[in-house]
């Protein structure tokens, strides 16, 4: 018969430890411990943990590894093993796939426990090396009745490993054999962990329970929100989806009172400027533009914060609401009552208001309702979804409007953008490489250093931390109304906001470059190269 190779050698070849840890370990057990095993007190010593000894053991027995905290075992499959036994054998059934049971063993050396478990469950079983302590800890929560604790915990590591990092989403994604869990932070999707495929449902119900929704109901998506009784500042809105694989859900955490002032949105000190000028106005209206994801809603509360002052009846009418302001009337759009943005703008109006904010025009009706309300002397705050300021005269001329009515209502224009902040504590100013430096001639910058992204414990790896706002403001003059009326092509009208506008998205973004506020990689991503 072959012998087996020894443990040490086995943890050595596996880069565990190395020769020197391996020989200290066996003049202990020499001088000490002659009857102790070398893998506990390498253990002890702390030259590898329990989970490398546990794989260091399925190699020596020609075993596989299982991570007991990935294959999260059911109660109903663990169970056909009685308590006595599993304990006494510290062995655990994680898996049944019809008679053949799947155990985990903390000691594949002694055989008679093998045999003893093959003859007390009625199947074949396979065998295979995990951790002594997650064998002993999963016994506990499947015998004493608490195993409902494991997905619990599972739920609750998900959300709180997305407060830590400071994320915006949680993504829930099935796969075949795995569920991904992701997280959008600064606007970027990153990998978490990912756990067993059979573990999904139980997850996936146990937030659906949460979130108040129908734990029966999976071939519909479905639409949640839950409180975090530890912080009551954060709320989270979930949604679910039905995917080849299973149920994939989405997580939105809103930080409902977290609303920046206008100084800290990341705007040039001239942007600042306009801003506040826009909020001197008694009437009209004032967009922010910009994609999904890129802080307009944001900015319109940094705005409303401003106005929150002052004696005036501010009301809102949102989908959802993101942000709780004090002394701010705010409403939910529920389109299935019929509760639509252009329902509420009629109502809003016989409420005497002075200031309305509008969560998003998004059609023709809402449009006119709000442009009509800019001319009976309300100051009107919105958002749209254009590339840049001057795309939105032209987006509201598509959607109806009459251009004189656009010409003599839309008082200005933001278009915005999110760029990453570089990370504090990693990055540094160097001199470009070569093909930045091209790029950096090409765009006509001049900057002998630039911030560059490394990578560090405090940004997750990613080189950067926190986003800052990239901003252009049109504010039309004569010129341009003029053009509007006169229904002159969108080329001709953006040819005219250019020249008004003193700064675009592109040449902002730039400045944030040469000052080492964020990457040339980040801007360019960000901002096409056409802007």
């Amino acid at each position: 018969m072959q012998r087996r190779k020894k443990l040490g050698k086995i943890l050595c070849e596996m880069g565990f430890i190395e020769e020197e840890q391996l020989n200290k370990a066996l003049s202990f057990q020499r001088n000490n411990s002659p009857h102790r095993l070398i893998g506990s007190i390498l253990v002890e010593m702390g030259a590898i943990n329990e989970k490398e000894l546990a794989q260091a053991l399925a190699c020596q027995f020609d075993l596989p590894f299982v991570d007991l905290q990935q294959e999260m075992p059911v109660s109903a499959v663990a169970r056909c093993l009685p308590e006595a036994k599993a304990r006494q054998c510290r062995a655990l059934v994680f898996e049944r796939q019809g008679e053949i049971f799947k155990i985990a063993v903390a000691d594949p050396r002694d055989i008679s426990v093998q045999d003893n478990l093959r003859g007390t469950l009625e199947g074949e079983v396979k065998v295979y090396v995990g951790e002594d302590s997650e064998i002993n800890r999963m016994i506990d929560l499947v015998y004493s009745g608490r195993e409902e604790e494991t997905v619990v915990e599972l739920a609750d590591r998900v959300i709180q490993e997305a407060l830590r990092r400071e994320a915006s989403d949680i993504h829930l994604e099935p796969g075949g054999k795995e569920v991904l869990v992701r997280y959008r932070v600064d606007g970027v999707m990153e990998k978490g962990f990912s756990i067993p495929q059979k573990v999904h449902p139980f997850l996936i119900s146990r937030l659906k329970v949460l979130g108040g929704m129908d734990i029966g109901e999976k071939r519909r998506p479905q639409d949640g929100r839950l409180k975090l009784e530890r912080d009551r500042d954060r709320d989270l809105r979930l949604s679910t989806l039905p995917a080849y694989h299973g149920e994939k859900m989405a997580i939105r955490i809103l930080d409902r009172f977290a609303i920046p002032p206008i100084n800290k949105l990341g705007l040039e000190k001239k942007q600042e400027k306009k801003l506040r000028k826009m909020l001197e106005l008694r009437e009209g209206i004032f967009l922010v533009v910009g994609p999904t994801g890129s802080g307009k809603t944001t900015t319109l509360f940094s705005m409303l914060r401003e106005l929150q002052g002052r004696n005036i009846n501010i009301t809102t009418a949102e989908d959802p609401i993101e942000y709780i302001l004090p002394a701010v009337n705010q409403i939910q759009v529920n389109p299935r009552i019929g509760l639509t943005f252009a329902s509420l703008l009629r109502s809003i109006l016989r409420q005497d208001p002075d200031v309305i904010m509008v969560g998003e025009i998004r059609d023709g009706e809402t449009a006119r309702i709000a442009v009509n309300a800019a001319l009976t002397g309300h100051l009107v705050l919105s958002t749209l979804h254009t590339h840049d300021a001057p795309s939105a005269l032209i987006r509201l001329l598509e959607m109806g409007i009459e251009p004189y009515l656009v010409a003599s209502t839309v008082s200005g224009i933001m278009g915005q953008r999110l760029v990453r902040r570089l990370c504090p504590d990693c990055s540094f100013r160097g001199r470009p490489d070569p093909w930045t430096q091209k790029r950096i001639t090409s765009l006509g910058m001049e900057a002998e250093k630039i911030g560059e992204e490394v990578g560090c414990s405090s940004c997750y790896g990613t080189g950067y931390r926190g986003r800052t706002a990239v901003a252009e403001i049109l504010f039309p003059n004569d010129d341009l109304r003029e053009k509007v009326v006169q229904k002159k092509p969108g080329w001709e009208l953006k040819k005219v906001s250019t020249g008004i506008m003193e700064e675009n998205l592109r040449s902002v973004g730039l400045k944030k470059v040469e000052r080492g506020e964020t990457s040339l990689r980040e801007v360019l991503r960000v901002v096409s190269s056409g802007k």
